[in-house]
């Protein structure tokens, strides 16, 4: 007897602190990004409105009390690609632990 193939369709998310440049620390939840986000990035690359694009994804993306503030406090005072490249390697280590078990 074959054991039938389940697909959950489900984003993965991660739960973070964020300081904020106060000194603040925020709990806050980030989903990964879906294929219509990601088709909308690689669309608009060569554009002016990738800033923007990010900025939306963002807002979509991230879950929180105080999430926008957040957003503001990052475009203001840090930097996106540090905050892209922790996050990536936390989902990527995520991803990790769930293929070894």
């Amino acid at each position: 007897m074959s054991k039938s193939f389940v697909f959950k369709v489900e984003r993965g998310s991660l739960d973070f602190d964020a300081i904020l440049s106060t000194g603040e620390t925020l709990k806050l939840t980030i989903l990964e990004s879906n294929t219509n986000q990601l088709q909308e990035i690689e669309d608009n690359k060569e554009s002016l409105s990738s800033l923007e694009l990010t900025r939306k994804h963002l807002s979509e993306n991230l879950k929180g009390e105080r999430a926008q503030e957040f957003i503001d406090d990052l475009m203001e005072n840090g930097s996106l690609a540090d905050f892209y490249v922790g996050i990536n390697e936390q989902f990527r280590a995520l991803k990790g632990i769930k293929r070894k078990n």
